[in-house]
């Protein structure tokens, strides 16, 4: 049966004016009306009948009306504790299934403020684990990327005679280990808190150009190693508003995805534009593409992960966390690709400060 079916006599009785705002007096009234029909019958049963009526007749008809009575009363009283008992079964679906139930949220006496609370509570507990879920996913995920440069520069240190080069080049790995050791630290404080912080981090004014030249930075070894070259075509000199870490982590992901999915001597293109709210920037690959199959998956957090062209690992989880880093800066991301086979394109869009 549906909650609005349950809550039906609940709910008329809500409309009454003087009944509306209190779950007790709704009893009371219940009640008062019930001990009052036996009375009101009899009253009728004298107007329509003579005088003379025998007293075993008037105990007779009062017995059945007082029996009625409180049949009647009993069955609506039992449907008014319909708000708590479905209030407990949301509870115990919750616990068990992990249901989040939809009670009603609008009425305003005591049994209304349960329903309205429980559900509150309930839709944050559950977003709550949700976020839990998602920022072990991305530790998870976003602890191989680190590693993989981490490995791609010291291969490179390892075939460089040049020692100006390998100081540029352990320079450039202290440097990222420094800033994946902050997101780690901010992610482990994270999970140890009742809030999410990650939500919270500071924005400040970002210049694409730099926001891609840092991005396209961080992916050189691997887009190296991979035998796959970066490209830039930055068309704008717009800045936007957002967390530096959130749009760099976003842009990164994608441009590590495009080396991930391209093939050796491939080129992978990072374009900025400007769009008519903000700025577009867009990765362009000449990989594996993808059909209107895939291409509903691509941004789900359960997607199957796919293989990179060379067996690299791949969780499923980048591209969902790309779509919820760039909506929460407010803007939206999405994927065109025109067959498996012929690459893809990836295009943040993203508010201008």
């Amino acid at each position: 049966m549906a909650p609005s079916s349950k809550l039906s006599l609940y709910g008329s009785l809500s409309k009454i004016s003087f009944l509306k705002k209190s779950y007790a007096l709704k009893f009371l009234f219940v009640a008062f009306v019930g001990t009052h029909i036996p009375l009101l019958g009899l009253i009728g049963y004298f107007a329509f009948q003579p005088q003379s009526t025998e007293s075993f007749r008037i105990i007779l008809v009062g017995l059945g009306l007082t029996l009625l009575a409180t049949g009647v009363t009993l069955f609506v009283l039992d449907r008014l504790l319909n708000p708590l008992l479905q209030t407990q079964q949301a509870l115990s679906n919750y616990i068990r299934k992990k249901e989040l139930p939809s009670l009603p949220t609008s009425y305003p006496d005591e049994a209304g403020m349960v329903m309205k609370y429980t559900q509150q509570t309930l839709t944050k507990l559950h977003e709550h684990i949700e976020e839990k879920s998602d920022l072990a996913s991305m530790l998870s995920h976003d602890l191989r990327t680190p590693f993989s440069q981490c490995l791609g520069i010291l291969e490179a240190i390892k075939a460089e005679d040049d020692k100006s080069q390998i100081d540029l080049l352990c320079d450039t790995m202290i440097a990222e280990g420094k800033k994946h050791l902050s997101f780690l630290e901010r992610i482990l404080k994270s999970l140890r808190s009742e809030h999410n912080d990650l939500e919270d981090l500071d924005e400040e004014t970002v210049i694409v150009e730099l926001l891609c030249d840092e991005a396209i930075k961080t992916s050189e070894c691997q887009a190296i190693q991979k035998g796959v070259r970066i490209s830039t075509e930055i068309r704008t000199d717009a800045k936007i508003t957002a967390n530096r870490e959130k749009a760099g982590m976003a842009l990164k992901n994608l441009i590590n995805n495009a080396i991930k999915f391209s093939h050796k001597g491939d080129t992978v293109i990072v374009r900025a534009i400007d769009s008519e709210n903000g700025v577009c920037i867009s990765v362009i690959d000449q990989g594996i593409g993808f059909d209107e199959k895939r291409a509903k998956m691509l941004f789900k957090k359960f997607s199957p992960g796919v293989p990179g062209t060379d067996g690299e690992p791949s969780t499923g989880f980048g591209l969902y966390s790309v779509k919820r880093n760039i909506e929460a800066l407010g803007g939206k991301v999405s994927a065109k690709s025109p067959g498996p086979g012929k690459g893809s394109r990836f295009d943040l869009e993203i508010p201008a400060g």
